[in-house]
């Protein structure tokens, strides 16, 4: 028998913190053949994000075993983990995860920069790739050129680039509108028709009745897992988008009266009013005067807003800011009696966010903390304790390793929340002194850290990066922090 694309045999997984010991996944027994388009279905807490993260080769199965094309990914290191997932694995995000900065041909083309093989073809590959999606004649759009549909085709490209065995996709759908979400899903049935081998991991029905079998999870455990009857009806836009009737369907024969009806009331309202100004000319007076002086304070706030706007944006232009952040002072909020804020959910309501202002600007999620400890076998500093959001972060703020990597898109996802960190250059130069070097050209990359104190932080992180030095106008510090996903700050 050929060996299945992806299996799982009595796989179990582990959150482990301290001496605590939560089991997130309970004897899963899996199998997905090539050329399969599955369905991972599952409300939030069901382990279907934790799957995906083992799907993704990001953690590795506590008991049981997983196979990839018929080898055990436990008998792999974290180079061959590398490797594997950048060569047999296509990622496809919630999020897209393109970079403002690139075009969309080069941001299909950045699979080949963390290959051995960096091909001659690459250019030739990408546009093939493009051209699977419908997208050739967008190549040399930037990100913010395109829309959320073509952002997220443009990223189904660059996970095709270098013809993977497995395409997994995490909430492909979660930041699209209802056409756009029916238009993905159409091209990934057609990829399947084609031979690639789909995994789709959703919390909506809707989207799971796309694919030829659906397997269904709920509290870490498989609890269906059935061939999809209904695998070749095709995508109805209905499904996703209820049609608004037609006005002629409502109001059909009556609208002429309906609008009579509705100009004889504004008529009565009218007249109305001129009756009551004649019998309390004083209070009307002042009411009018009431409604004048609100008319001119809503004047004001608008002037002044668009003239701060022109104030903001001259000093980002002069002083080389790329960001704003509006923050939420709930010591502020007490002291006047507002409503506590109780936040936002940054995996259903910021996507959703974002959308809305995409033509404005990318709203990322901000997590801090001060007052942390953080310790290596070396030394200790309390640096500032920052969480990454998204790729683009990266590039905006110009950071770039000069030893190991940045953070991957499966690190940086909402259920993903992976134990890493890139160290500012004073931050690794206090905790990794160069006297302590083992001598090795990667120290200390692997190390761990703990980071604690006084903060509400307790938890281990793995060094993957160090950051080159940077210069900030606006914090001065910056060299001393040290950068984990934000998914991990806020579990």
């Amino acid at each position: 028998m050929k060996p299945a694309a992806l299996e799982f045999k009595n796989l179990c997984f582990d959150y482990v913190s301290g001496e605590l010991k939560f089991r997130a996944l309970h004897d899963l027994n899996l199998r997905i053949d090539h050329g399969e388009f599955v369905a991972i279905l599952g409300a939030s807490g069901s382990g279907k994000s934790t799957l995906m993260n083992l799907m993704g080769l990001m953690a590795l199965p506590t008991e049981g075993e997983m196979l990839l094309n018929g080898l055990s990914v436990s008998d792999l290191d974290d180079n061959a983990l590398a490797a594997a997932r950048n060569t047999h694995l296509g990622f496809v995000f919630q999020q897209f995860f393109l970079l403002a900065r690139l075009t969309a041909l080069e941001n299909v083309e950045l699979p080949f920069s963390y290959s051995s093989d960096d091909s001659d073809l690459k250019t030739t590959m990408s546009l093939s790739s493009l051209e699977k999606v419908q997208l050739t004649d967008f190549a040399d759009r930037f990100p913010s050129n395109l829309s959320g549909g073509q952002k997220q085709r443009v990223a189904i490209a660059r996970a095709l680039v270098l013809n993977p065995t497995l395409i997994l996709a995490d909430e492909p759908t979660g930041a699209l509108d209802s056409k756009s979400s029916a238009h993905i899903l159409d091209l990934f049935a057609s990829l399947n028709l084609e031979g690639k081998t789909i995994v789709v991991i959703t919390h909506d029905p809707k989207v799971a009745s796309r694919a030829k079998r659906i397997v269904e999870m709920r509290d870490g455990r498989i609890i269906r897992d059935v061939a999809n009857s209904k695998e070749q009806v095709a995508a109805k836009e209905e499904l996703f988008l209820a049609q608004p009737k037609p006005l002629d369907a409502v109001f059909s024969q009556k609208s002429l009266v309906h609008k009579f009806s509705k100009l004889h009331t504004a008529l009565q309202i009218f007249w109305n009013l001129i009756y009551q100004l004649t019998l309390t000319p004083v209070r009307s007076s002042l009411t009018l005067l009431g409604l004048a002086i609100g008319v001119c304070s809503i004047v004001i706030m608008i002037t002044l807003t668009s003239e701060l706007t022109v104030i903001f944006r001259k000093f980002f232009d002069t002083q080389g800011g790329r960001n704003g952040y509006i923050m939420y002072d709930g010591r502020t909020a007490d002291r006047t009696g507002a409503a506590r804020w109780r936040g936002i959910h940054r995996s259903i309501e910021l996507p959703a966010i974002n959308h809305a202002f995409q033509r404005y600007g990318r709203i990322d999620a901000l997590a801090e903390e001060q007052g942390c400890q953080t310790l290596s076998s070396f030394g200790t500093t309390g640096g500032q304790i920052s969480g990454i959001d998204t790729f683009a972060q990266f590039e905006e703020s110009a950071m770039g390793p000069t030893l190991g990597r940045l953070f991957t898109p499966l690190e940086l996802q909402p259920t993903g929340g992976a134990k890493v960190a890139i160290l500012g250059s004073d931050a690794a130069e206090t905790l990794f002194p160069k006297k302590y070097s083992d001598g090795s050209v990667n120290f200390p990359i692997g190390q761990v850290l703990r980071i604690g104190g006084s903060c509400s932080l307790n938890m281990n992180v793995k060094v993957v990066g160090i950051s080159k030095e940077l210069d900030s106008l606006f914090d001065r510090t910056i060299n001393s922090t040290i950068w984990v996903p934000t998914p991990a700050l806020l579990a």
